[in-house]
């Protein structure tokens, strides 16, 4: 992660082909590495039903019954599609401003320095800050970040920008992601990740394209600011949401899902807060 993107622009810099073809030795030692492990590559024999379209509609399904889930899924998750297309437009940006493939490959380097640093701060945070609080500004500093980066020329403006932006990340993933294991029926739980995985590649590919058309017909500070203020406004349903807001501590998380009426095994209950009209 530190040192993959500033390699990856040292290479494009010699020859595009150079990056594409690494990738592809290091995909086939992978691969060769992999087929030398010993032990049975045949799956377990499981009772469980297989995978079908109709099973991954039941996790939408249950998604859509959510309110909280409907937040998390439909305007949290965007955010940091959002983000990531900053990030590769920004790279785009400083390569079109002069800067070396190398230069623009530390962005990513950036990033990945403030995920470590939040990673080393999870197991202080977790047990004495409210896992709603470190949800919320996990999702606040990127949306910060994005906006400051548009007013910002440079290289090691944005690199200092970058660092931080990712900080919290690591400690809200860890509250958000517990709460979510806690509030999924296990009945569904399978299903419900996928269809969350799928729609997120769908909108993180749209945005994506949307970013580049934006950068090539806007230019990079207006793409910023538009993803920035998208950003913005898709954190304000999270920062209302009091369900959101007052996801407790580490130790209190179970009992606090319960209290919604999440975690129950059957997914025909309809997991709405017993606050809702």
């Amino acid at each position: 992660e530190f040192g993959g993107a500033p390699v990856g622009g040292l290479l494009l810099g010699i020859s595009r082909v150079f990056p594409f073809l690494t990738t592809a030795i290091l995909a086939l030692i992978q691969t060769l590495s992999a087929w030398r492990l010993k032990g049975s590559f045949a799956p377990p024999p499981s009772e469980k039903s297989p995978i079908s379209i109709s099973g991954l509609f039941d996790g939408f399904r249950w998604i859509l019954s959510s309110r909280l889930m409907r937040i998390i899924v439909f305007a949290g998750n965007p955010v940091f599609s959002l983000f990531n297309a900053a990030i590769l437009i920004t790279i785009m940006e400083l390569v079109t401003q002069g800067s070396s493939e190398t230069e623009a490959g530390f962005i990513n380097t950036a990033a990945a320095v403030g995920v470590f640093l939040g990673s080393l701060l999870v197991s202080v945070l977790l047990p004495r800050v409210r896992g709603g609080v470190l949800t919320l500004i996990a999702f606040a500093l990127p949306v910060v970040c994005v906006l400051a980066m548009s007013a910002t020329t440079g290289l090691v403006w944005k690199l200092v920008l970058l660092v931080p932006a990712l900080l919290l990340l690591p400690a809200g993933n860890s509250a958000m992601g517990a709460f979510q294991m806690l509030a999924m029926p296990k009945a569904v739980m399978g299903r419900a990740f996928a269809s969350m995985g799928i729609y997120e590649s769908l909108v993180g590919a749209a945005i994506t394209a949307l970013a580049g058309i934006g950068l090539q017909t806007l230019g990079y500070q207006t793409t910023m600011i538009i993803m920035g203020s998208l950003m913005a406004l898709l954190f304000l349903p999270l920062l209302f949401s009091s369900e959101v807001r007052d996801i407790p501590l580490s130790d209190h998380l179970e009992t606090y899902a319960h209290s919604l009426g999440y975690g129950e095994e059957s997914p025909s209950k309809s997991p709405e807060s017993p606050n809702e009209g």
